[in-house]
């Protein structure tokens, strides 16, 4: 089997004390079975503050502090699929570099 092309590092960053575990495991599972021939890695990052962030190699694709709500599975599957489709990728926010400073 050859290697993919674009190789997915997807990231979820979740809140831990709000106990958004299950969501986040949810859309893990379920990116992962939609694009399982792509994705290299897929983590899960606990965080505090409220934090829902979804992250594709690097670019912000979904954060709950800055749309007020989580994301729909459709949209985030959408995001995937056009990186792969377009080969170019337009993160809505530049790479995330913190350190955990997220806050509610």
């Amino acid at each position: 089997m050859t290697e993919p092309e674009r190789p997915l590092h997807i990231t979820i960053r979740y809140c831990m004390p709000c106990q958004f575990l299950g969501r986040a495991t949810w859309i893990a599972q379920e990116l992962l079975n939609t694009f399982q021939e792509y994705v290299e890695t897929l983590s899960l990052q606990p965080g505090r503050g409220g934090v829902f962030d979804v992250e594709v190699n690097g670019g912000v694709v979904f954060s709950k502090h800055e749309a007020g709500r989580y994301p729909e599975l459709r949209e985030l599957k959408e995001a995937v699929a056009s990186y792969l489709e377009e080969g170019a990728w337009a993160p809505k926010h530049a790479p995330h570099t913190g350190g955990g400073n997220d806050t509610g």
